[in-house]
């Protein structure tokens, strides 16, 4: 269904019938698409791309080519197209690269999810890449001929959209489209992080294709894999020893160093749109809760340690200097009691964005409680900290089951069963025998209590 066809089914039914047929609006258009785009299929989505884009072909509507709301739809949904567009044309999304390599998807509702996939195997119960699967340079002309340029259409449009005191940017999406209790606030803060989204893809797939990834699609390289001899060396490195440079290389003419220095604006570009977004979200006084995206007060630390890792990715890209960055940072903390006696000792590991990857904590046996626990995984909200925690049963009796630990950094245990524990959090980041119990559960996926000091 092509041109003014697929709007008039669509936005026919909201204009009112009069004698004399009026142009359609950016309204028109803008109500239509969210009435698809919102209904929760990928027909809907796909239908809501279309309307979006007639509005904007559209030479009789007169407001469609400066509204701001309907070029942000229109990017939005053109960037879903990016991952779901199912035209039966020339490979040019995530939905039709699967389908080529043999994926199959049923169903269309997506929320609640109703779908199914499958992978075609062959007579071995193994992943056979069919005939119909793009090659290295199939999928490199994809890339450089569709999904590059349409990332920087994107951007383009995104760029469109502005704002001023007076004159805000802002959607409210009804609890009709979404869901929710309440209507749901898009606003510049939202737009600002979705250029950074699109700018940071569009320098990563840009730096990917400087190199030279072009292997033989019918080298059995999958069947080495499976028999477990594949060779780097001779399968990979000798064959092709172009593999892995910056273009060009033999038979491959494309100008990697140009396409580096492109990505490296790309992600520059990102990194300022995504500390524009955060400046901008942060200095928002109006109630934050109703929306799309906003930091509380307890994310702050992350955000604090993504934006400095940001910092030194963004200085590294404009001065051409390798970055320094650990991927694990662990601190480890004293527990003592009100005597300021040891009591034991909790380490915890870091991640690069100050994301918790686990630790241990280890107690004094003379606690009368088991003194061996591994910290299997942690989060730090605000002045809390909260632990998941597991017995280290190498080193201790069989006990079973989770347990879970909120600490910051000081903890007690109080067994109330074989493998049950009480958690109490104590002031003055102190271990002590004694405290107050909080009817928490060992069997409970979480425990919350508020800290009356800071986490260090």
């Amino acid at each position: 269904m092509a041109g003014k066809t697929v709007i008039a089914l669509a936005v026919g039914v909201l204009l009112t019938v009069n004698a004399t047929v009026r142009a359609y609006t950016a309204d028109d258009y803008i109500q239509a698409g969210r009435q698809s785009m919102f209904d929760r299929t990928l027909t809907g989505l796909r239908t809501a791309h279309e309307i979006y884009s007639q509005g904007l072909e559209d030479p009789q509507c007169g407001d469609c080519a400066t509204d701001r709301q309907l070029h942000f739809l229109h990017a939005l949904a053109r960037t879903y197209m990016l991952l779901v567009r199912d035209d039966g044309g020339a490979l040019d999304s995530a939905w039709e690269l699967a389908e080529a390599f043999g994926a199959t998807v049923e169903g269309d509702r997506f929320f609640p999810f109703e779908m199914s996939g499958a992978i075609a195997l062959n007579e071995q119960g193994e992943y056979e890449i069919p005939p119909t699967a793009p090659d290295a340079d199939e999928l490199q002309t994809m890339l450089e001929e569709f999904t590059l340029p349409e990332l920087a259409a994107i951007l383009a449009e995104l760029d469109l959209i502005s704002e001023s005191p007076g004159d805000p940017f802002v959607i409210y999406l009804t609890p009709a489209e979404t869901g929710l209790g309440d209507d749901l606030e898009v606003d510049y803060g939202d737009v600002l992080v979705f250029r950074a989204l699109v700018a940071g893809a569009k320098g990563v797939l840009e730096a990917e294709s400087a190199y030279d990834i072009f292997v033989d699609p019918n080298d059995p390289l999958v069947e080495h894999l499976y028999q477990d001899n594949l060779s780097v060396n001779d399968d990979l490195l000798g064959r092709y020893p172009g593999l892995l440079k910056v273009l060009p290389t033999p038979g491959h003419p494309a100008d990697g160093t140009a396409i580096l220095a492109q990505a490296r604006q790309d992600l520059i570009a990102g990194i300022d749109a995504y500390f524009e977004a955060v400046a901008y979200i942060l200095a928002e006084e109006d109630d934050q809760q109703n929306d799309l995206l906003y930091i509380e007060t307890g994310d702050r630390r992350t955000f604090d340690q993504v934006q400095m890792v940001l910092g030194k990715l963004r200085d590294s890209l404009t001065t051409d200097t390798p970055i320094t960055e650990p991927t694990t940072t662990i601190e480890t903390y004293a527990v003592r009691d009100e005597q300021d006696t040891e009591r034991g000792q909790l380490q915890l590991e870091f991640g690069p964005f100050g994301e918790g990857q686990g630790g241990y904590l280890d107690l004094i046996a003379d606690t009368g409680l088991p003194s061996s626990w591994f910290v299997e995984d942690f989060s730090i909200w605000g002045d809390e900290l909260i632990a998941e925690v597991v017995l280290d049963e190498s080193r201790e009796p069989p006990y079973t089951g989770w347990h879970n630990l909120t600490n910051a950094p000081s903890v007690l245990f109080e067994p109330t069963g074989p493998d049950d524990y009480l958690v109490t959090i104590l002031d003055e980041s102190l271990f002590v025998a004694g405290g107050t119990a909080q009817n928490w559960h060992g069997d409970e996926t979480t425990w919350t209590y508020a800290l009356p000091f800071s986490f260090p």
